[in-house]
């Protein structure tokens, strides 16, 4: 069983990522904010991963949860694996199912949510992934805290398999953290490849520099990389200064003065997927 935590690794603060082995520092063990949604141009799933077999809701009980503790379509426990024992609306659901081939390609897979056993009722969705063996029967393969599939955009892979593209937030103390990934099942484990973070530490009350800065998903789609996927993420980066008079960020807005531009940026990046199903910036 893993923490889906989500290692930023250019910044050694937080990490994408998920499974049972625990992983760095989380990007959503934290994640208390409200997050905005976006307008993204997606793609449409791939026909075959629309059309791959899922798990009926019986069946993924029948995986995770004790005969006895089945009531209404639901189990009365958590997983072994959850961060609770018990759920919070007193049964632990089946949500979403997402049919495809995640850890090799020709295999029948499917992530399935599990809802109700987060860490608080406002985040309480877990993911499972499970495949179908040559008996038709499914089995669980690994199980993520924190992390619903639904969180990203899934595209298939020049290998056949399918991968996510990820937006999460993390808000830590004041400091918002926007976490643009690409979750890939490589050999079976989940690998994150970041592709931008953008952090916004105002409400940190900084002393001297405050960092200000958006990103947005404004692509997902077919670009000129022969056919295959393409994602484009904006940002726009400032950095201000404290104003003499104001012992801090937060001091500053009480008093009504206002911070000092001090340097910024903005662009355009865009990934492209390469033949080993890996989103790479292009030059």
């Amino acid at each position: 069983m893993k923490y889906l935590v989500f290692v930023l690794f250019t910044l050694s603060v937080f990490g994408c990522k998920s499974g049972p082995s625990t992983q760095p520092d989380p990007l959503l063990t934290d994640n208390n904010g409200d997050a905005t949604p976006k307008e993204v141009d997606k793609t449409t799933p791939p026909k075959e991963q629309a059309n791959a077999p899922v798990p009926s809701a019986q069946e993924v009980l029948a995986l995770f949860c004790p005969e006895d503790e089945i009531q209404d379509g639901g189990c009365k426990v958590c997983t072994d694996e959850s961060i609770n024992p018990t759920p919070w609306d007193g049964l632990m659901t089946v949500g979403e199912a997402l049919g495809g081939s995640f850890t090799e390609p020709g295999v029948v897979e499917a992530l399935v949510e599990l809802r109700g056993c987060g860490r608080e009722p406002s985040d309480n969705n877990e993911t499972a992934l499970l495949r179908r063996n040559e008996d038709g029967e499914w089995v669980a393969i690994d199980y993520f805290m924190l992390w619903t599939h639904e969180q990203c955009t899934w595209v298939t892979t020049p290998k056949g398999t399918s991968a996510g593209v990820c937006e999460t937030f993390l808000v830590r103390m004041g400091e918002l953290t926007t976490a643009y990934w690409q979750a890939l099942f490589d050999g079976g484990e989940l690998e994150v490849i970041e592709l931008h973070t953008a952090t916004n530490d105002a409400a940190m009350c900084p002393e001297s520099e405050v960092i200000v800065e958006e990103a947005k998903l404004e692509k997902l789609g077919d670009g000129d990389n022969d056919g295959f996927p393409e994602v484009t993420i904006s940002y726009v980066n400032e950095v201000f200064s404290v104003p003499d008079g104001a012992s801090d960020a937060c001091d500053a807005e009480d008093k009504g003065l206002k911070l000092v531009p001090k340097r910024a940026a903005e662009g355009v990046k865009v990934f492209v997927l390469g033949d080993d199903g890996r989103f790479r910036e292009r030059p």
